[in-house]
């Protein structure tokens, strides 16, 4: 028994020297023996946080993969005025007669509408892919009314003066006016006042797509457009002694233009970093043809007043109807201010000038020409 064990001992004791001597003759310069530990429930990996682009991209990440998808959506308020090609409220003819009516000299003078600058409203709401493709649908309101017109002529006209004063001719009317009034007479105060509207309802719905090269994002849409167009037009005259004490007449004028079309419409936006503080500009345009139907109707009453006789009164209905296109332009540039929040989320708010036209949009008064906008916006949009 000690034998053996003896041999154990031995043989311990030669395997030790073996595992020296090959420690010992490692070459110089040899890196040491990695140890590798086993691997426990309590181990941790890190990442890095995932490139959602510069700090100041609106959609930051869209278009890059991995930055996943996401929700967009805003309210721009547009501080806007119409402009029309023509839009007139009433017309004013003053005639000068010679003594002996021997010549006679005319001065015509034209009173347009005249909107002031109003706030209305424009939002969207759109979602985006993770490879940079979305959809969006954006809605925008106009509704303002015109500052009134009123022409007032409470005394005589001088002698020798003749005075003629109407409303524009509408889709087939011949409008509404006081008549002629002659100077020197007993005289013939009257009272005209003109009013008119627009209201516009535009929908659009589009497909996206987002590219990013260098510090700037470039963003195209394509789809369609709809737009109603409804526009007014009101009058109201009143005349008294006519031909002698007593006698008057009134008249009332009532019309609207209207516009119901879609079509199809395309967009573009590009925006620039300035630094990385969080400032940038951008600019986009938009160009849409819309198809629809052209209407506009109206009616006049005019009542005639003469002591000893029945009241007169007259009524006309009116309406024009056609088929219409209109052309479509927008254009706004401006500057903005966007951060990140969190690693998924952005915000950003815009200052800009907004320009519009359409073309064969019409007016109140007229079924064609131009309509224009130009006015300033304030936005404020999200992602997420």
């Amino acid at each position: 028994m000690k034998k053996e064990f003896a041999i154990v001992l031995i043989a311990l004791g030669l395997s030790c020297r073996v595992a020296s001597a090959q420690t010992s003759s490692a070459p110089p310069g040899s890196p040491p023996p990695q140890t590798v530990p086993f691997p426990t429930d309590a181990a941790q990996t890190w990442h890095d946080a995932p490139d959602h682009g510069a700090p100041w991209a609106f959609g930051a990440g869209n278009g890059e993969a991995g930055s996943g998808g996401h929700f967009e959506g805003g309210f721009e308020a547009l501080i806007i005025r119409p402009y029309f090609e023509s839009n007139p409220a009433l017309t004013t003819r003053v005639f000068t007669n010679s003594t002996d009516f021997a010549f006679q000299n005319s001065n015509s003078a034209q009173t347009n509408f005249d909107y002031p600058y109003t706030v209305n409203p424009r939002v969207w709401l759109g979602y985006v892919m993770d490879c940079g493709v979305g959809l969006r649908v954006g809605w925008w309101h106009f509704e303002q009314a015109s500052t009134s017109q009123t022409l007032s002529q409470p005394t005589a006209l001088p002698a020798g003066t003749t005075l003629s004063t109407s409303t524009p001719s509408l889709y087939g009317n011949n409008g509404l006016g006081i008549g002629t009034e002659i100077g020197g007479t007993t005289g013939t105060p009257y009272t005209l006042a003109v009013t008119s509207d627009l209201t516009l309802d535009v929908w659009d719905l589009e497909a996206t797509a987002v590219y990013h090269a260098g510090g700037c994002i470039v963003e195209g849409s394509a789809g369609i457009r709809y737009a109603h167009i409804a526009q007014s037009f009101g009058a109201f005259s009143a005349e008294s002694n006519l031909t002698a004490a007593g006698t008057g007449q009134s008249g009332t004028l009532i019309a609207s233009h209207n516009f119901n079309g879609a079509g199809p419409t395309l967009a573009t936006e590009v925006r620039h970093a300035l630094g990385d503080m969080g400032l940038g500009v951008y600019a986009n345009a938009r160009a849409a043809i819309l198809f629809g139907d052209s209407y506009a109707s109206g009616f006049d009453v005019v009542t005639t007043t003469t002591p000893g006789f029945a009241t007169a009164r007259t009524a006309d209905t009116f309406r024009s109807d056609h088929l219409g296109v209109i052309g479509v332009g927008e254009c706004e540039i401006g500057v903005e201010y966007s951060r990140k929040i969190g690693d998924s989320a952005s915000a950003f708010v815009r200052a800009g000038i907004d320009g519009q036209i359409w073309l064969g949009a019409g007016s109140a008064t007229s079924q064609n020409g131009a309509l224009g906008f130009f006015g300033y916006t304030v936005t404020l949009g999200v992602n997420y």
